[in-house]
């Protein structure tokens, strides 16, 4: 991993960690300080123990996330949390990483952009989301007479997560695309999203959909809650 990917790493990392200690201080006040120490030495050994399944930095930086967050839900389980409770620990630390930094860029995006799914049909997104992500993932595009589809036949977080027996974290990951897909759906733009399919839903290619709406707020359409 180059020296930008190392500190992007750290930087998410760090975010992550703060937001998840918090949310143990609510709930295991006694054991804070020991439930994220733990979580750190496992999700090591969880990394060392996957790294080499990464074809590229950008892989390794997924591993890591999803390490993380996988020694995080078996922790709190530990420490006798519901699988749902524990869940939703994770997954409400995770979306807060970088949340207000994300929205606000959107805000800033769709302020130069009075037709969103217009723009998209003309432009080709597929390959930022390939850079970002690399080659753990699978980006398609698929473009109907008024909408624009991006289409994931695979996604590493899924894949890596369903190697370990627990595929449903993958929704935790999912939850933080509200950070961009809810700026667009509550903006006063003629666009409405909609993920109506997601592999750990239900077992098919996860679909982003940008739909034609009027202008104005668009209600939010996502299996994944």
């Amino acid at each position: 991993m180059d020296l930008v990917g190392k500190a992007w790493e750290a930087a998410w990392r760090g975010q992550y960690l703060k937001h998840f200690r918090k949310e143990v201080q609510e709930i295991l006040p006694q054991a804070a300080a020991d439930v994220s120490q733990r979580v750190q030495s496992q999700a090591s050994e969880i990394y060392r123990r996957r790294r080499r399944e990464s074809p590229d930095p950008q892989g390794l930086m997924v591993i890591s996330a999803c390490a993380l967050i996988l020694a995080s839900y078996r922790e709190l389980q530990r420490n006798g949390l519901s699988n749902d409770a524990a869940f939703e620990v994770v997954r409400r630390s995770f979306s807060s990483i970088f949340g207000p930094q994300a929205r606000m860029t959107v805000r800033v995006l769709v302020h130069f952009l009075p037709d969103p799914v217009g723009t998209m049909r003309k432009r080709s997104i597929a390959p930022f989301f390939r850079t970002v992500f690399g080659r753990l993932f699978t980006f398609e595009e698929r473009r109907t007479p008024n909408s624009f589809v991006l289409v994931i036949p695979r996604c590493g977080i899924y894949d890596f997560f369903s190697q370990e027996g627990e595929p449903n974290l993958t929704r935790a990951f999912c939850a933080w695309d509200r950070n961009w897909l809810g700026v667009l759906d509550a903006s006063d733009r003629p666009v409405a999203t909609r993920r109506s399919l997601t592999l750990v839903t239900d077992q098919r290619p996860c679909e982003f959909h940008f739909d034609p709406a009027p202008a104005g707020p668009a209600p939010t359409v996502d299996v994944t809650r």
